[in-house]
């Protein structure tokens, strides 16, 4: 009589908590590039940065911009509050939707700004004119106008699994 045993081991799972971002600068301007750093503590102790490289565009100058750094359930937090929960009437929409899941194993960063945005069934449409917003969603019972709207997002791949989040508010300076 004989026993095979095939064995793998692997370590545990990696989890990171976001803890802070900081910005490469005081003052940021229209039309100029800066980096974002999000610090994260690994579960054991050690500290790993991931830094974002923003070019900003000149439509944020004279204006105000949150920043975030957030774990994939925090991330689709804040883009619901922003855009509104999915309300598909389809299979087609569904499948679209899934599509732009935020999956675990990534840090999101985010940014926010004041602009006239519709959302409709599971699209949503940032900074449009206020005057398309009335006319695209006056008729519509799917359709909603927001008062804010997503920016931009990104993300990293990280080892393991990213909990929590982190928030600045940023002031965009006129191009000089």
């Amino acid at each position: 009589m004989s026993i095979h045993l095939d064995a793998k081991v692997e370590p545990e799972p990696l989890q990171e908590q976001i803890e802070t971002m900081y910005l490469d600068r005081g003052v940021v301007r229209a039309g100029e590039p800066f980096r974002v750093s999000v610090r994260l503590r690994q579960e054991y102790g050690g500290i790993h940065y991931e830094t974002f490289n923003v070019e900003v565009p000149r439509s944020w100058a004279g204006g105000e911009v949150e920043l975030f750094a957030l774990s994939a359930i925090d991330a689709t937090r804040l883009a619901e509050e922003i855009e509104g929960r999915p309300r598909p009437n389809s299979l087609k929409q569904i499948a679209r939707y899934l599509n732009k899941h935020r999956g675990d194993g990534h840090v999101y960063f985010m940014a926010v700004r004041r602009g006239a945005s519709l959302s409709t069934e599971v699209d949503t449409h940032a900074f449009l004119p206020p005057s398309a917003v009335a006319i695209f969603g006056g008729g519509s019972p799917y359709a909603n106008g927001r008062l804010r709207g997503l920016a931009l997002e990104e993300r990293r791949r990280r080892p393991g699994v990213v909990v929590g989040g982190a928030r600045l508010q940023l002031k965009v300076e006129q191009p000089l």
